[in-house]
């Protein structure tokens, strides 16, 4: 089931199909204040465009699942602040979407773990279940704003938000010499960061995560982000929305490969280079390469699909990645637009 921007309620099913992108790693640190990074999320083409229905993606700890994010408990609660420039329009539904640093991938399977409120310009999720370290995944990384209700700007530029998450620690009581403490303590983390609205939707690629199969759906997914194999195993397929300049879904996109085993291109059905790829591998692997996975027999290499969501028009491209089968170390896919955006995508293979 999709879901057009404005015009609909969101059910169950349908939000936790969410597509978010990754983000520039970020960390909280000791002191309290959180470093903060935000980016356009890949269910919408235009989610940071002018006036357009508000849409991105808050990261707020380092999304590598080798890092632990945030616990969060019942009863806490993550609030951000939009600049007044955002406009809530009074009409749509608004969620802030909580996820553990990759896409599609709320904590649980089932209805989300806290409620969503909409004051003037601040958006809270309130904790209506615990969201912890280890109990799924990593804890909490990122907010993911879905705002029907909200439009962008309508003049370009850099635009600051704040994000703060209050939670609330229970202390056990201490008994001492004639003392007895007891009761809660709240520790807030604090932080402010900025999102650019631009003046029209560019050329983006946003890796998602359903593609990439088992475990899901329903959530969570699997990490196509950052994958860890075993020697000799061959890297999760992953799925790579597209759009062009136009706003328009990219179909017939495919990849060229070139001399260098590093460098790949990405050409449209006219044969012009619409992006490229350059991998970075560990010393000594030479035996490494990069394919697209057709996903309709005898059709293009991409295809356009409903997005997750918005539902709307988006193209789709299925890559594979097969690691050197004899050589351990990291390996970086930076993913680029031409006129456009870039993703990086991380696989670690080990003995």
């Amino acid at each position: 089931m999709y879901f057009h921007l404005r015009d609909t309620t969101l059910s169950i099913l349908a939000i936790l199909v969410l597509s978010i992108t990754l983000c520039i790693p970020a960390l909280a640190v000791a002191s309290g204040e959180l470093i903060l990074s935000a980016v356009k999320a890949p269910i919408a083409s235009n989610g940071t465009t002018v006036g357009a229905p508000t849409d991105f993606v808050i990261t707020f700890a380092n999304p590598d699942p080798d890092f632990k994010g945030i616990s969060l408990r019942t009863g806490d609660t993550v609030e951000v602040k939009l600049d007044n420039a955002f406009t809530n329009t009074g009409v749509g539904q608004n969620t802030m979407v909580l996820l553990q640093g990759w896409p599609q991938s709320p904590p649980a399977p089932g209805p989300f773990l806290w409620s969503t409120g909409v004051s003037g310009n601040t958006i809270t999720a309130t904790l209506n279940q615990d969201f912890k370290v280890g109990q799924f995944g990593p804890g909490s990384k990122q907010a993911h704003l879905i705002l029907f209700g909200f439009d962008n700007p309508t003049v370009p530029g850099v635009y600051k938000f704040e994000l703060t998450i209050n939670r609330e620690k229970s202390n056990k009581s201490k008994k001492g010499k004639g003392s007895k403490k007891s009761g809660k303590s709240k520790k807030t983390l604090t932080g402010s960061g900025s999102v650019r609205i631009i003046p029209d939707a560019r050329p983006s690629v946003e890796p998602i995560s359903f593609f990439s199969g088992p475990p899901g759906p329903p959530p969570p997914f699997y990490n196509p982000l950052y994958q860890t194999l075993e020697l000799g195993d061959p890297a999760r397929q992953v799925g790579l929305y597209l759009w062009d300049a136009n706003d328009a879904p990219f179909v017939g996109v495919d990849i060229h490969s070139t001399l260098s085993p590093t460098y790949y291109q990405l050409v449209d059905a006219a044969a012009v280079v619409v992006g490229e790829i350059w991998i970075t591998h560990p010393a000594g692997a030479i035996a490494f390469s990069l394919q697209s996975v057709g996903l309709v027999p005898g059709g293009p290499p991409s295809i356009a699909v409903p997005a997750f969501l918005t539902g709307l028009p988006v193209g789709l491209l299925g890559i594979q990645f097969n690691p050197d089968p004899w050589v351990t170390g990291d390996y970086e896919i930076a993913i680029s637009m031409k006129n456009g955006n870039e993703k990086t995508l991380f696989v670690t293979v080990t003995e």
